[in-house]
């Protein structure tokens, strides 16, 4: 019996790294690609054919999800482990209902993600880890619509690293924004960690600089300016439960 193919899709280098270490010590395991971007990573199942991928829900350019729903039209597509960090409950609903086949959360050990993967590529048992609830639609134009509203313009980069930011808070609920949520949209845009916090900031203090939108009223009352950390959770939790009035909401 030939060796079990993997190819790996992560946005954290330092996982990659680590994944790549471990898969090289199985003696039953191949991994034949690794990348951080998630159009690399539908070529590279495309073209290596592999037996599962090994993917986290967080991915440059093409997220996660968009990821499995793409593998899944595929003929003949591998098996799906998704390793990610803390997730809202409606994500693992999410993801298995558009194909992924285990879930795991991390932290977890590298040893338990291999063997998962070598089952799951044997006898192909679909499960998962975690109680899944009712999920919402994904988050994306309406997060930028969001982000417009406020009066932040679109052309800014801190207009992006919001929007990246508000994402990954709806994936993964709230994480501490500088080491974890900076380095992570850094990341993703090749750039630096105080990079994303400069740009954040600059984006928010100038939307602050200009007349209060309805919207923006509606999601900050007072007239202070927000911290980059609750900009980020008032926007995602707005998303999250709709709690915007239907007059501004229906324009979205």
């Amino acid at each position: 019996m030939g060796r079990t193919r993997i190819c790996h899709a992560d946005s954290s280098a330092e996982f990659r790294r680590l994944f790549a270490q471990a898969a090289a010590q199985a003696e039953s395991l191949l991994l034949c690609g690794s990348t951080a971007d998630g159009r690399e990573a539908e070529r590279l199942v495309r073209e290596l054919q592999p037996d599962i991928v090994v993917m986290s829900l967080t991915l440059q350019f093409v997220d996660g999800m968009e990821l499995i729903a793409r593998i899944k039209r595929l003929p003949n597509a591998p098996r799906i482990l998704v390793v990610s960090y803390l997730v809202r409950d409606f994500c693992i609903e999410e993801a298995m209902r558009l194909g992924a086949d285990y879930f795991m959360l991390k932290p977890c050990t590298l040893s338990l993600v291999l063997e998962r993967a070598q089952e799951l590529a044997s006898a192909g048992a679909k499960a998962c880890s975690g109680a899944a609830v009712p999920g919402i639609a994904a988050p994306g134009p309406l997060v930028q619509a969001l982000i417009s509203r406020m009066g932040i313009a679109p052309e800014l980069s801190g207009f992006r690293y919001t929007a990246e930011a508000v994402r990954i808070t709806l994936l993964h609920g709230e994480i501490g924004v500088t080491k974890e949520l900076y380095p992570q949209i850094a990341e993703t845009f090749h750039v630096t960690a105080p990079a994303v916090e400069r740009a954040i900031r600059h984006a928010i203090d100038t939307a602050w600089k200009r007349p209060a939108s309805h919207a923006r009223r509606q999601l900050f009352p007072g007239r202070d300016r927000p911290s980059n950390s609750r900009f980020i959770t008032r926007i995602a939790g707005a998303c999250e439960t709709s709690q915007l009035e239907s007059d501004w909401l229906g324009d979205l």
